[in-house]
């Protein structure tokens, strides 16, 4: 057994086969590329791949699963939804792919404060075509219901100021971005939402200070645009230091 190998079977507490080897078939990973490859070796998806069996067949009661479905095809996504279906653990998700939860839940109910979405119209168009998913629209979460658990929520229609309760055994809070720019304020320009202000691509008001990513993005936010901008902020930095060598 290599190094890695060690490592992974020593965290996750668990046997690296057959359990294993049946999980990271499932998500699309070769399991001996698994046992074989040094982890820094591997790309992110098959990182995120390998990260996600883990957890997946660790010990653990409980797992709690950011965007799960990063880096998998649709027919990985099926196999993940099966998955999940019929594991006796308790699932906390966090996704903001509404029809990836409605195919792991029994019903959704979008709640939404404004009288339109935002999400692109092949994206509303699949949601809105799944029976498993409503929406309520116009209105804003008042209140958690439930002592132990969630058993419901209050909503108020921002237009009618009427009040409801919703019946529901969880909650899964999606409602913007904040970008992590609290350091540079004082410093660097921010936008009134707290981009940084950025010019030809990624200077700064301050000269030799490049940004890249969600920071100075707030209409694109993937990861292709941000590594793309780090390529960018790289160039510019290097191009910098160039011209101002001595």
């Amino acid at each position: 057994m290599d190094r890695d190998l060690e490592r992974f079977d020593r965290e996750g507490g668990y046997t690296f086969a057959p359990r294993v080897d049946a999980v990271l078939q499932g998500l699309g990973f070769d399991a001996e590329k698994a046992r074989t490859q040094p982890l820094e070796q591997l790309s992110g998806g098959e990182r995120g791949r390998l990260g996600l069996a883990r957890q997946l067949v660790s010990a653990a009661d409980v797992l709690l699963l950011d965007e799960p479905t990063n880096h998998l095809d649709l027919e990985t996504t099926r196999w993940l939804e099966d998955y999940l279906k019929n594991t006796d653990k308790t699932i906390l998700l966090i996704s903001h792919d509404r029809t990836f939860l409605a195919n792991v839940v029994s019903h959704v109910t979008v709640i939404h404060r404004r009288d339109a979405l935002r999400a692109s119209g092949i994206m509303q168009e699949r949601a809105m075509k799944n029976p498993k998913i409503a929406f309520l629209l116009n209105s804003v979460v008042e209140e958690v219901l439930g002592i132990d658990k969630v058993s419901g929520v209050k909503t108020r229609n921002l237009k009618t100021g009427k009040e409801h309760v919703l019946k529901t055994d969880g909650l899964f809070v999606a409602i913007g971005y904040q970008p992590n720019t609290e350091i540079f304020k004082g410093q660097l320009q921010l936008d009134d939402r707290g981009y940084i202000r950025t010019k030809a691509e990624t200077e700064t008001n301050i000269a030799g200070v490049f940004a890249a990513g969600d920071v100075r993005d707030h209409k694109y936010r993937q990861a292709v645009t941000a590594a793309a901008d780090g390529c960018k902020a790289a160039m510019d930095a290097d191009r910098f230091l160039s011209e101002h060598n001595d």
